[in-house]
């Protein structure tokens, strides 16, 4: 069984594998979260000097989704554009 904080830094080590082959390339970040505002902005906080994220977007997950999920839900993409 995983901590949250075990979770979360799994979720950055995922997120840095995907966007290796992306080199020298400053990748953009988004975070959604069901009521979990501040586990948000962690994310934001470890992923943005760790990967040079060029920009970060911090957004609310749709209802319609968090309903399946719950609150505490927390979510993170990387994208070169």
């Amino acid at each position: 069984m995983r901590s949250h904080s075990q979770a979360l830094a799994g979720l950055v080590d995922a997120l840095e594998h995907a966007l290796a082959e992306a080199k020298g390339a400053a990748p953009r970040l988004a975070v959604i979260h069901a009521q979990a505002p501040e586990v948000a902005q962690r994310l934001v906080e470890v992923c943005a000097p760790r990967l040079r994220v060029r920009a970060e977007v911090v957004n609310t997950l749709s209802i319609g989704i968090a309903v399946h999920f719950g609150p505490g839900t927390v979510g993170v993409v990387g994208y070169v554009p």
